[in-house]
């Protein structure tokens, strides 16, 4: 797939960058799907690892993007390439199925919104914001 002005090279990026960071140096690529996200994968050298997709307020104004673990899909479990990315197609959705399960209904815009979004059980943060006089 040719590279254009606007998408980096994410491998020669990483054969750039691996020798200046200190050893050892962990080869994975980690892509986050969705927005607001849903799965996180990472892909390493010796597997597959499938997260669901959350976020923890630690403090406040400052979402931190935690995963939680789903699936750890190991090369040596699998006969072939082909196997194991069947293994992790299935992860990724039942991942991004649990992920949507937590989502919820906010009873003042009508939307499906992720609990990070939420003010409380009924009501969206922007709906706390606009409705309420709630700033964040």
């Amino acid at each position: 797939m040719p590279k254009d002005k606007d998408n980096a090279d994410i491998d020669a990026l990483a054969a750039a960058l691996a020798p200046i960071l200190s050893a050892p140096c962990d080869r994975a690529i980690r892509l986050t799907g969705g927005d607001p996200g849903e799965v996180i994968v990472t892909i390493h050298p010796y597997g597959i690892e499938v997260q669901v997709f959350t976020v923890e307020w630690r403090d406040p104004g400052h979402p931190v993007v935690v995963g939680e673990p789903f699936a750890a899909l190991l090369v040596s479990n699998y006969p072939d390439t082909s196997a194991l990315l069947d293994a992790a197609r299935k992860a990724i959705a039942d991942a991004r199925a649990k992920r949507l399960e937590t989502y919820r209904l906010c009873e003042h815009c009508g939307r499906m919104k992720p609990p990070e979004w939420m003010h409380d059980d009924r009501t969206c943060q922007g709906c706390a914001e606009r409705d309420f006089g709630v700033v964040y």
